[in-house]
């Protein structure tokens, strides 16, 4: 039986969610939440709003609803990055078990459902390409920052 495309893009997102962790683990914890521009993010960031944009992606496809807003997104993202490492990558880990046990748990039929959020409707079939296209771009930003610090591997 061919593969859905729910159950690819479930393991593209945990591939993508392996890839980012190893990419941030290359930098020195002591430099984290060093950024290049006072405009630009940090490591830290980037990885503290992947471990909530899962969470919330899931619970948007789950509940055919948007989950969080911009004020809990700020409160929540600053509650992660104070916590130390361990703790924040085994956030991360559950919210990559809730984002693909989310995409898997799409059924076909409901793909299409219109889900209102603020910039425009979308569909759980858009919404579950999103976090592993989040992940994998943030890997590519997280190896940039490690290049500039010159701690890629």
């Amino acid at each position: 039986m061919p593969q859905t495309v729910q159950e690819y893009l479930a393991g593209a997102t945990q591939k993508a969610a392996a890839e980012l962790t190893k990419a941030y683990i290359h930098i020195p914890e002591e430099k984290r939440d060093w950024s290049p521009d006072e405009k630009a993010r940090s490591a830290q960031d980037m990885f503290a709003e992947c471990v909530l944009l899962n969470s919330y992606t899931a619970d948007t496809i789950t509940n055919q609803a948007m989950s969080g807003s911009m004020e809990s997104f700020k409160h929540d993202l600053a509650g992660i990055k104070a916590l130390a490492w361990e703790e924040v990558h085994a956030q991360f880990e559950a919210s990559v078990a809730k984002i693909t046990a989310a995409i898997r748990g799409v059924a076909e039929a409901d793909m299409d459902v219109v889900i209102a959020m603020p910039w425009g409707p979308m569909t759980p079939g858009q919404l579950i390409t999103y976090p592993h296209w989040n992940m994998t771009y943030h890997e590519g930003q997280t190896n940039y920052l490690a290049s500039i610090l010159g701690c890629l591997p």
